[in-house]
């Protein structure tokens, strides 16, 4: 088999639907007592048959008692081990906190927000928003600090890990408007004994 005709075969078969409507135009314009999946059946062993042939001329080039080439062991053998071996252990590598190469995902800004929400049996759910503000500024926090913290959370000890501090404005940016009658329906509903 010539090495045009092996390739453009695998061209022809690497294009999506392309073999299976030209199977379907064969089958419907072949007079034959085949119906359509047995004569799929045959295109299929026969392609297997084709790609046997042309795996045994490319056989013959080469001595039967000649070892595989070295290049042939590197491209295919060796590449498909390290690809392999990278699709394992790749993400391990990448995501252990032994990586050098991460760097630190800081926090560049923040808004807080505070809400009073008051459920009720017989009144349902009232939410009014109390707080809502923009970070006034973000610190990262020096290795005391940071001593500190994994003292209160021992689970972090031996975790690489970078702290911020976030500091927020007293007042809140939006002005806190609530009418007088909404003021006194959230007192009765907070005094109310239902109330959560």
């Amino acid at each position: 088999t010539e090495l045009h005709t092996w390739l453009a075969f695998k061209a022809y078969m690497l294009i999506p639907f392309l073999e299976e409507l030209r199977v379907l135009t064969d089958w419907t314009i072949t007079s034959t007592a085949l119906n359509f999946w047995m004569w799929m059946k045959i295109e299929d062993a026969q392609q297997g048959l084709f790609q046997t042939r042309c795996d045994m001329d490319a056989r013959r080039m080469v001595r039967p008692q000649d070892p595989r080439p070295l290049r042939e062991k590197l491209l295919q053998g060796a590449a498909l081990l390290l690809g392999l071996y990278l699709l394992v252990v790749g993400p391990i590598l990448f995501f252990s906190p032994l990586n050098l190469l991460v760097q630190p995902n800081l926090v560049l800004s923040g808004t807080l927000v505070a809400k009073l929400r008051i459920e009720t049996q017989h009144s349902g759910t009232k939410t009014v928003q109390l707080y809502s503000a923009e970070q006034s500024n973000i610190d990262e926090l020096q290795a005391d600090d940071g001593q500190n913290f994994v003292d209160q959370f021992p689970v972090l000890l031996g975790q690489r890990f970078t702290l911020q501090r976030a500091t927020f404005p007293a007042s809140s940016d939006s002005f806190w408007q609530l009418t007088t009658a909404l003021r006194q329906q959230l007192a009765e509903l907070m005094s109310q004994n239902s109330s959560r």
